[in-house]
């Protein structure tokens, strides 16, 4: 029998706080792509990362006013950069606006906002050449809005390589999770399923999410021993697993493939820092590590907070942790 997850007050959704705020890491490599598939990685050189700086530093903005350019920034061939800062020789922090589209809403004081009208959103990134000859780029989300995608293609074709520069992402090893202390596990549903039966679990569309409540070491051993564990397995098995564990709570019951999607965010032990973990697909996915940023007037992050807790991640999370760089 797995143990019950319990529900309660805590389960229930609130307004975003410093705590949605994370990054994740990704770098570019330059190298030749073999044909067995095998990619021979070189350095990039400072001239080279100096070249691909000054091009995001001399783009222009883009003229929403123009069809081109407003095809450019909805589609993502063109991303606006703003708020650019060289740290160092080494390092570029600043902003990038990324487009949201599609849906039409209502804003209390706006009215409705058309659906094939773009929403832009800032969201902060870093650039890093390594000693070792990497690009380095963190990319900030604020919950669950972020774009990494059209970021790293508008890079990609900046640095002008072609097949010869690849990007790689990073993602939490199942072994590291074992020293984690589960927060919230949140799973995607299909549609299909007509037995969400509300009650203290929030369900947002498809979406149901659990919270640890206070002190309950239940919820932590269950999400650790039943979910953590599964990373890196098949995915028909991590569904089983999910399924299992909603349908234990007695409150709806689920097939393996009602199970679309599972996220846990988790906490290390003796520290703040959190991560998001995706039990599926997980090698196209990396892990947000959440970073505890102020939030301005506006929701969004602090630019001087965020680029100092981002740089701190960086070196943390991911440069302590490559031997080479």
């Amino acid at each position: 029998m797995l143990p019950v997850l319990k529900l309660g007050a805590d389960a229930l959704p609130t307004t975003y706080t410093k705590e949605s705020v994370s990054v994740s890491f990704h770098f570019f490599e330059k190298g030749v792509r073999q044909d067995d598939g095998h990619f021979n990685a070189s350095a990039f050189s400072q001239d080279e990362f100096e070249n691909l700086l000054a091009k995001i530093e001399a783009q222009p903005d883009p003229d929403l006013d123009d069809p081109y350019d407003f095809d450019g920034v909805k589609y993502g061939r063109i991303v606006p950069f703003l708020e650019l800062e060289r740290v160092d020789e080494r390092t570029l922090f600043g902003q990038f606006r990324s487009a949201y589209w599609g849906h039409a809403f209502e804003n209390t004081e706006k009215g409705v906002i058309a659906a094939d009208s773009l929403n832009l959103r800032n969201f902060c990134f870093l650039l890093y050449l390594s000693e070792g000859g990497r690009i380095y780029l963190g990319c900030q989300y604020l919950g669950n809005y972020g774009d990494y995608g059209s970021l790293s293609r508008s890079l990609f074709k900046k640095i002008g390589l072609g097949p010869n520069v690849r990007s790689c992402s990073y993602f939490s090893e199942a072994e590291d999770l074992m020293n984690t202390i589960p927060q919230e596990v949140r799973v995607t549903l299909s549609s299909s399923n007509k037995e969400l039966a509300a009650g203290n679990v929030f369900n947002s569309g498809s979406m149901v999410a659990f919270k640890k409540s206070g002190k309950d070491e239940t919820f932590e051993v269950t999400v650790r021993d039943n979910l953590l564990s599964m990373v890196g397995q098949p995915v028909p098995q991590i569904k089983k697993q999910v399924a299992a564990m909603l349908s234990q709570n007695e409150i709806f019951s689920v097939d393996d493939e009602d199970i679309l999607d599972c996220v846990v965010t988790v906490r290390k032990m003796k520290a703040r820092g959190k991560k998001t973990v995706y039990l599926f697909g997980q090698s196209g996915r990396a892990t947000k590590f959440h970073m505890d940023v102020e939030l301005d007037d506006d929701g969004w992050p602090v630019l001087a907070k965020a680029k100092s807790k981002m740089l701190k991640k960086l070196d943390e999370e991911i440069i302590n942790k490559v031997m080479h760089d």
